[in-house]
């Protein structure tokens, strides 16, 4: 109230009214996951003020560390902080969330280290943080081991073939199983494989062939383990007068890398048995001695006789 010199109060009440808020805000990291494998780099998650009077959320930040040498990005370089934990405010990243527009959900979509073909990112492994402020200027408690460590992984797995082989072409009379071996660095996350024919088409399943078609052996291992892999899931081989058949192998990772190289098998499939003939001895007839018994090998499709032999 007021009040005038001639001691009358002015009929007039000013009421201010404020929020009272003590608690500080949360933020979660929510990209990339917690444990997870990445060739791209997606920084993003949510916030909250939960608070019965909430101020609200005014802003959130995030922070980058290179776990390899404890170098923080700061939108340019890699750079040392000078306080161990927290980083210094130079690597602290404003996100979408900011006073005015500050919703529950954030990102980080700009000034970001990752490209496939920049040595910004290198192999390893990497930690992201984030703080959240409130308008009541409350700032989110953050603990070193409170971040979300992930994997940076821009190399697929390597994959080999060993039947049929991948060294040279071989002929085949019989192919039930086909199979080989897998390795990577950090984890394998399944196999595919394709079949093609001579007539270029690509084995599609069943007894159809068409367009290419990558088949998938849902096999996986962990960092550095071999992986022995095999199949069964085939299609019926034919002859094709000695044509030649392709298969086709490549790994994934849990980042989505493919191997670099396939791995590649040429065969032939040769079911006809070969046929021989004697052409110095006839039927029937009567003859003192024979010092050459000789004759013709022929196989239809066209292969090379490894062997021969006759009985008397």
């Amino acid at each position: 109230k007021a009040r005038a010199r001639s001691q009358l109060y002015e009929n007039s009440t000013a009421i201010y009214t404020f929020i009272y808020d003590i608690t500080t805000p949360v933020s979660v990291t929510t990209s990339p996951a917690p444990g997870s494998f990445a060739k791209v780099l997606s920084i993003a998650g949510t916030a909250s003020d939960p608070n019965t009077n909430a101020s609200g959320l005014r802003t959130v930040k995030t922070a980058l560390r290179r776990d390899s040498d404890g170098k923080w990005w700061s939108g340019a370089d890699w750079l040392a902080s000078i306080q161990a934990f927290p980083p210094d405010e130079q690597f602290w990243r404003p996100t979408t969330c900011s006073a005015g527009g500050c919703g529950n959900a954030w990102n980080l979509n700009s000034g970001l280290p990752w490209s496939q073909t920049s040595s910004s990112m290198t192999a390893g492994q990497y930690t992201v943080y984030s703080v959240s402020y409130d308008v009541a200027k409350n700032t989110q408690t953050i603990a070193e081991g409170g971040g979300i460590s992930f994997t940076w992984d821009t190399t697929g797995p390597d994959v080999y073939l060993s039947t049929p082989a991948a060294s040279a072409p071989k002929v085949y009379s019989s192919l039930t199983v086909i199979g080989g071996t897998a390795q990577d660095t950090n984890n394998i996350d399944g196999l595919e494989y394709k079949i093609k024919k001579n007539d270029e088409t690509f084995w599609t399943g069943g007894s159809s062939f068409g367009l290419e078609t990558w088949h998938v052996i849902g096999t996986t291992s962990a960092a550095g383990e071999l992986l022995n892999w095999t199949t069964g899931y085939l299609p019926s081989w034919t002859e094709d007068s000695n044509a030649d058949w392709q298969i086709f192998v490549r790994a994934k990772d849990s980042a989505g890398n493919y191997s670099s190289l396939y791995t590649t098998a040429t065969f032939k499939y040769d079911i006809t048995a070969p046929v021989s003939i004697t052409t110095n001895v006839v039927e029937g007839s009567t003859v003192t001695s024979y010092t050459v018994i000789a004759g013709t090998g022929t196989e239809r499709n066209g292969l090379n006789l490894s062997a021969g032999s006759f009985n008397i």
